[in-house]
C-alpha cells in the first residue's frame, strides 16, 4: 500500500512569523473556492501571469488528482500578507484533530523557489508585485499631468509650477526604490505639505478675484459679444489660479496616497494603515479637489445667465424682424397676403437664428467650465484612491497548490 505524503495527510498549513502572528491555509476542495476567476503568480519571473482562469479551467489546468496537487487557501488582504512576506517564517502542517505532522523551523526568504519548507517566497513575490502595480498606477497618473497644464502665465505661475513638477519627479523616484526608508517617508510628507501651501496661495487668489470681470462683453453683434466673453474667461487670472489650485490640491492627495502605499510596502501594521486610510477618506471628503465641480457650478451659472441676457436684450436681426411683423398687424389689410407670409417666414428664420446663437453660447460656456474641472490625473482622485486602497486592503482568496511529492507550490490569487 502506497504511503501517504505529509501534504496528503494535511488539513491545515500554519505560517508563523517571529512575533507570533499566524496565517492558516486550510485544505479546500476546488468546488469550495469563492472567487470568480484566478490569476497565477509566476514566482520565477516575479509577475502575475496574464492568463485568467475560470473555476472549471483552473481545475482542469491543475488536474489535482493526476498531479497530486492539493489546495490550501485563505482570504486575506495584501497588508495582512505583508506581515509574513517581510519576515522569517516557520511552517507547521496539521492533520486530523489539529495534530502537528510536520514542522519547519524559521527560515529567511532565499531562492525564488517556493516550497513547503520556504512558503513565504510566494507571499513575498505576491505582495511585492501588487504594491509595484499600485506605484505604477500612481506614476502613470503623474505622467498625465503634463497635458493638463499646457500654458503658464507670468513668472509666479512658472515658479510654482516648477515646484509641483519637482514633487512629481520625487514621487516617481521614491516609488521606484526597492526599500522606502523613514527618510523617504518624511520627504513624502514634506512634499504633500509643499503642494498644500501652493494650493492655499492660489485659493486665496481665487477668493480675492473680482468675478464680475468674467461678465464683460464687447462687440457689434451677439456672436462677437459671446466670443469676447469666452476669450476673456480663457485668458483671465481666475482660469490660471483655478488650474494651479486644482493641480496643487490634487497632487497633495496623490502624495498622501503614495505614503499609504509605502507603508504597505514596508509591512506597517494593518491597523496603522487602516487609520491612515480612514483619515485620508475623511479629510478628502471636504477637500477643494472633491468639491471643484460644485465650486465652478456657482461661478458658471451667473455667467451663462449674463450671456443669454445679452443676446435677449440686444436688438439683433431677430428682434428687428419680430418688431416689424408686430407693426404689420396694424396694416394687414393694406399688404398683399404673399408679402405677409414672406415677412412671417423671415421673422421665424430670424428667431431661429437668435435661438441658435443662444444655444451655441450656452454650449461653449458649459464646455469651457467643464474642461476646467476635468480630473488632473485622468480620473478623480477619490476613484484612484479607492482602486489602489482596494487592491491593498480588500480580502483576496490566496491559493497554494502544493505538489505532494516535490512539495513545490504554485500560487493563485482570486479575482471576485
Amino acid at each position: 500500500m502506497k504511503k501517504k505524503s505529509v501534504i496528503d495527510n494535511a488539513n491545515e498549513i500554519v505560517l508563523q512569523n517571529t512575533i507570533g502572528e499566524k496565517l492558516s491555509l486550510i485544505r479546500t476542495d476546488p468546488s469550495n473556492l469563492k472567487s470568480d476567476s484566478f490569476q497565477e503568480l509566476l514566482i520565477n519571473s516575479e509577475i502575475i501571469g496574464s492568463s485568467i482562469y475560470g473555476l472549471s479551467n483552473l481545475t482542469q489546468t491543475l488536474n489535482f488528482s493526476a498531479n497530486g496537487l492539493q489546495l490550501f487557501t485563505n482570504t486575506v488582504s495584501m497588508t495582512q500578507l505583508k506581515q509574513y512576506a517581510n519576515q522569517t517564517l516557520s511552517s507547521i502542517v496539521k492533520g486530523d484533530g489539529g495534530k502537528i505532522i510536520s514542522h519547519s523551523g524559521f527560515k529567511q526568504v532565499g531562492t525564488l523557489t517556493s516550497t513547503l519548507a520556504n512558503p513565504q517566497v510566494a507571499l513575498a513575490v505576491l505582495t511585492t508585485v501588487i504594491i509595484k502595480q499600485q506605484f505604477k498606477k500612481i506614476n502613470q497618473k503623474i505622467d498625465d499631468i503634463a497635458s493638463k497644464l499646457n500654458s503658464v502665465i507670468g513668472m509666479m505661475h512658472a515658479e510654482k509650477l516648477a515646484v509641483l513638477q519637482t514633487i512629481d519627479a520625487r514621487i516617481k523616484t521614491i516609488t521606484q526604490k526597492e526599500n522606502i526608508s523613514s527618510t523617504n517617508l518624511q520627504e513624502l510628507s514634506q512634499l504633500a505639505n509643499e503642494a498644500q501651501i501652493i494650493f492655499r496661495q492660489y485659493n486665496i487668489l481665487l477668493n480675492q478675484f473680482d468675478q464680475s470681470k468674467l461678465l464683460k462683453t464687447k462687440g457689434l453683434n451677439d456672436a462677437a459679444k459671446i466670443a469676447y466673453m469666452l476669450k476673456n474667461i480663457r485668458n483671465s487670472d481666475f482660469m490660471m489660479d483655478f488650474k494651479m489650485a486644482y493641480f496643487a490640491d490634487s497632487l497633495s492627495w496623490l502624495v498622501r496616497l503614495t505614503i499609504i502605499t509605502s507603508f504597505a510596502k514596508n509591512g506597517t501594521e494593518p491597523q496603522i494603515i487602516e487609520e491612515r486610510i480612514n483619515t485620508f477618506k475623511r479629510e478628502y471628503e471636504s477637500s477643494f479637489s472633491n468639491h471643484a465641480i460644485d465650486y465652478i457650478e456657482e461661478i458658471k451659472q451667473p455667467i451663462i445667465e449674463r450671456a443669454l441676457n445679452v443676446i435677449t436684450k440686444t436688438d439683433t436681426i431677430g428682434d428687428v424682424g419680430t418688431k416689424a411683423v408686430e407693426a404689420l398687424g396694424h396694416v394687414t389689410n393694406k399688404i398683399p397676403g404673399k408679402a405677409i407670409k414672406f415677412l412671417g417666414n423671415k421673422s421665424q428664420a430670424f428667431k431661429k437664428h437668435s435661438e441658435t446663437i443662444k444655444e451655441n453660447a450656452t454650449v461653449e460656456l458649459e464646455d469651457e467650465f467643464n474642461n476646467m474641472v476635468q480630473p488632473i490625473f485622468g480620473e478623480p482622485v477619490d476613484e484612484i484612491a479607492s482602486n489602489i486602497i482596494d487592491k491593498l486592503t480588500a480580502p483576496k482568496e490566496v491559493i497554494y497548490a502544493i505538489d505532494d511529492k516535490s512539495q513545490d507550490i504554485r500560487m493563485f490569487v482570486g479575482n471576485s
